[in-house]
């Protein structure tokens, strides 16, 4: 039998979740499998929303800098990371 362990990210990770829940600039199978996840009224937000999440082509939405990139840069390791 195969371990699997998995692991919560604090950075990132969740804000793609939720983008791809929104097909935020992109299409994929993967919000098909995880929509139901989340809540209707919080998925119809998303997607409402979507443009200011997504980003692709040179052109990013106005939260996509600071949901998305600049927690990836500054690799946060830790919740104490995070909260600093």
């Amino acid at each position: 039998m195969k371990h699997l362990l998995t692991v919560l990210e604090i950075s990132a990770n969740y804000v793609f979740h939720l983008a791809a829940l929104a097909r935020a600039g992109f299409e994929s199978d993967y919000a098909d499998t995880y929509r139901d996840m989340v809540s209707p009224n919080d998925l119809a937000t998303l997607v409402r929303y979507r443009d200011r999440l997504g980003f692709g082509s040179g052109h990013a939405g106005d939260l996509a800098g600071i949901l998305i990139f600049e927690p990836g840069y500054l690799n946060l390791d830790s919740k104490g990371a995070l909260k600093e």
